[in-house]
């Protein structure tokens, strides 16, 4: 018969198909090899070479341009046409990082979910235009106040009710070993706050509306502390410089007079010394904290070499992108996302994770983190699971923290934050401000599914999430008929991938390595942070001291890790079978599932006067 042409079979089904449907190999044989009983012989079926199958070198020129940017954005070594995205280790956050380098290099408008939808070269070459935004930024005048963004009106808020601390603190932190110039260094400061427009804004009110105001760059004294710690003993200085980074990271920023972003320098030796970033939430993310050291980075070259002007790249600006934002939407598309929130978040329960000690009637920010990892193992592991169900590494991570959340709490019902890069428009990859939108992933796993069968439908609930992204305000609004203090709103923990921030600052003629800061606040109930590096994964849980003993949080740990070693090793087990409670486990966790209230064979009374001494 005809010859089958798996090639444009490939590229049919990648236009008809959801991309997790598609395969990623298609072998054509000219017949099937059938054992003695006649069935399907499957150990006599060839294997399929990597995704994509064998090879497919670009054909056009809008081909190359794509394969050569996957292959620059994934570090391999090369892409075809046929190639998924995500099988070769992508996920939702280098796909927004390809998605505005392809704008830019082709002119094209793709929307931020288009790599979901078209996974390889050619379907993305095909697809040209997803429903992106459209055109150029337009340019504000700058002479009054401006509006926030919607991003920026929820900190501006939580701000104005909260107390003076440090919560919305973002900072980075490296070591640096070499012959540091610090005017070289004062000079950069001042370039990357004359470049980044936010890192120069302050906010206030006018006529009871919260607005920014863009400033002239602030003089370096302002931006650069530098604190002496030469000449003290070893223990002496690792101290002094403790201290120097908790006070640091807990001083907290004035928003109307600014500035909102600083430095500190701290000498440890004539040629090593600490550097820390800091900026306020409202005028960076995590995405931003890159794009300022490479900056940062560029300007203290040039200083060095004495080019006032720096030498980056102008990019559109944050004042800009929070205009734009305000006529983004149609009214009906807003209707049709909020009527979406509305049907998956109706009444949302509580995250029900037992505490250490009775809620506070008012959330406050105290908290601590605990650091572990998951071994190079495990990572692969989540990898595979995740390539095996059209998944991305960040669903895979957001199954395994539902589970345990079921798990520990003893529910099936349950809400987990996420984080959307919020850099849906073509222009904006390069500029710093805080973009960040939260959305809510509401989960219910059945002890009877599968572990790959749960990852499946978490996948099709963060793709509908993503779909249906509104300001995170405009859907507590729909969706919240009343407000407790003591909890944030729809989620209480939150899961964060930081393949984003790579925690890089490269400066000529130094050895620069980052390095961990103190963190003393925590923005949910419970927060899991994620960092790809090293071939393993390093986890971050910050958790609320008002709530949660460090014990309990150690249990935690050492629950995820156990899990995540059962679901990757064996997929087509039922979740009742992921049991979170070793021996081990069960200690650190004092028995998460249920609250002790004494034995079981007291009264009703004797419970109930128990529960009123403890939590009256």
């Amino acid at each position: 018969g005809e010859e089958l042409d798996t090639t444009k079979l490939l590229a049919d089904l990648t236009e008809r198909l959801p991309g997790y449907l598609v395969p990623s190999a298609l072998i054509a044989l000219p017949s099937m090899p059938l054992n003695q009983n006649g069935k399907v012989d499957r150990k006599a079926l060839p294997a399929p070479e990597r995704a994509g199958g064998t090879h497919v070198a670009p054909r056009t020129d809008t081909e190359r341009v794509i394969a050569d940017e996957f292959a620059s954005v994934l570090g391999v070594e090369r892409v075809g046409v046929h190639d998924d995205f995500f099988a070769l280790g992508g996920d939702s956050i280098l796909a927004a990082r390809l998605l505005w380098r392809l704008d830019g290099l082709l002119g094209t408008d793709f929307g931020q979910r288009a790599l979901f939808r078209h996974r390889t070269p050619q379907a993305l070459a095909a697809a040209g235009h997803d429903g992106g935004t459209k055109g150029s930024l337009p340019r504000v005048d700058r002479e009054g106040p401006l509006p926030l963004s919607a991003a920026q009106r929820r900190l501006w808020f939580l701000h104005q009710v909260g107390d003076d601390s440090a919560e919305y603190y973002t900072g980075a932190g490296f070591r640096i070993r070499g012959r540091l110039s610090t005017e070289a260094l004062r000079s950069a400061l001042t370039l990357l706050q004359r470049k980044n427009e936010a890192l120069r804004t302050t906010y206030d009110t006018v006529d009871g509306e919260p607005v920014q105001l863009v400033r002239d760059p602030w003089d370096a004294d302002d931006l650069l502390s530098v604190t002496e710690l030469t000449g003290l003993s070893a223990r002496e200085r690792d101290s002094a410089l403790d201290a120097c980074l908790l006070d640091e990271v807990n001083t907290p920023f004035d928003l109307v007079h600014g500035p909102v972003n600083r430095a500190l320098l701290v000498a440890l030796a004539e040629d090593e010394h600490i550097l820390v970033l800091s900026t306020h939430h409202i005028a960076c993310d995590g995405w931003s904290v890159d794009v300022m050291a490479r900056d940062l980075a560029v300007f203290y070259r040039a200083s060095l070499e004495g080019n006032e002007s720096g030498g980056r790249e102008e990019t559109p600006d944050y004042s800009d992108f929070a205009v734009w934002e305000q006529t983004r939407w149609a009214e009906s598309d807003v209707r049709e996302r909020l009527a979406y929130w509305a049907r998956e978040l109706e009444e949302v329960p509580p995250l029900a994770v037992p505490t250490d000690r009775p809620r506070p009637s008012r959330r406050t920010s105290a908290g601590a983190v605990h650091r572990f990892n998951l071994s190079q193992e495990q990572t692969r592991g989540l990898h595979e699971l995740g390539r095996s169900q059209g998944a991305t590494l960040f669903m895979s991570l957001t199954a395994m923290t539902q589970l345990l959340l079921a798990g520990a709490s003893g529910s099936g019902d349950v809400a987990l934050g996420i984080a959307s890069s919020g850099r849906d428009h073509r222009e904006v990859g390069e500029t710093v401000g805080f973009f960040v939108n939260p959305l809510v992933i509401r989960s219910r796993p059945e002890p009877g599914a599968t572990v790959a069968g749960f990852l499946g439908d978490v996948r099709d609930r963060v793709e509908a999430a993503f779909e249906h992204e509104l300001p995170f305000d405009r859907v507590v609004d729909e969706v919240v008929t009343e407000r407790d203090p003591s909890r944030g709103p729809l989620f209480q923990a939150l899961m964060v991938l930081q393949n984003a921030h790579t925690g890089a600052l490269d400066l000529p003629g130094l050895d620069v390595r980052p390095i961990d800061l103190p963190r003393t606040s925590a923005l949910s109930d419970l927060v899991f942070e994620y960092t790809e590096q090293d071939g393993g994964i390093r986890v971050v849980i910050e958790y609320s001291t008002d709530l949660f003993d460090r014990r309990r949080v150690l249990g935690l740990a050492g629950a995820l890790s156990r899990m995540v070693s059962l679901a990757v090793a064996k997929p087509e087990r039922t979740l009742a079978t992921v049991d979170l409670r070793s021996e081990k486990d069960r200690a650190a966790l004092a028995d998460w599932s249920r609250n002790e209230v004494g034995p079981r064979s007291a009264s009703v009374v004797e419970v109930f006067a128990e529960w009123v001494a403890r939590v009256p």
